[in-house]
């Protein structure tokens, strides 16, 4: 009794490659097989309908019963944020995984930083807009981040400390990113 239930998701902020027809598409796709499946079934009892049409005979088939359970009420919803995908249409997949079922890849635009061995580019501009998506699209009583994080080769210094101003800057920018999606109006907490 008394308890506060919710559930966690791992959510990227998607955006096409470029404004080419074919990558605005790829990246609906992406964002519809990473995102909005999940989202949807939770909040609005289907899975989106654009990406079981894409899937075909190989989207899940609920059962009965099956999306009223999903979509059971919850007391929160916590977002797991790490990284912004750009993505781009990829029409000759070279392996068989989900990413080359949605005909689609990423990309990566030069100017943007990453960890050097870490394909998660660094965009806390990227956690705003998700932030305010889910709250604005669908309203979950409030919402938690969870997780945000990177990792960078740190090596202690000639004092034998870590001095970890990549991860402290990091961390303040995802920080201003959740504080200007509360002044916006999420629900963040």
């Amino acid at each position: 009794p008394g308890a506060r239930v919710g559930i966690v998701q791992n959510l990227e902020w998607i955006e096409p490659a470029s404004d080419r027809i074919e990558d605005v598409a790829a990246a609906t796709r992406w964002d519809g097989a990473f995102n909005r499946w999940f989202l949807d079934a939770m909040f609005r009892r289907g899975y989106p309908q654009d990406v079981a049409a894409w899937y075909g005979a190989t989207a899940p088939r609920a059962q009965p019963g099956d999306m009223e359970a999903i979509a059971a009420p919850v007391d929160f919803l916590g977002v797991n944020y790490y990284t912004r995908r750009l993505i781009a249409h990829d029409p000759t997949p070279r392996e068989r995984s989900a990413r080359a079922f949605l005909s689609a890849k990423q990309v990566y635009w030069p100017f943007v930083p990453r960890p050097d061995f870490d394909e998660w580019e660094i965009a806390p501009e990227g956690l705003y807009r998700t932030l305010l998506r889910v709250h604005r699209t669908y309203r979950p009583p409030c919402i938690y981040v969870t997780e945000n994080g990177t990792s960078f080769p740190d090596q202690p210094g000639p004092d034998g400390a870590v001095h970890d101003l990549f991860r402290i800057r990091y961390i303040a920018r995802h920080a201003a990113a959740v504080h200007q999606a509360i002044q916006d109006g999420a629900d963040v907490r």
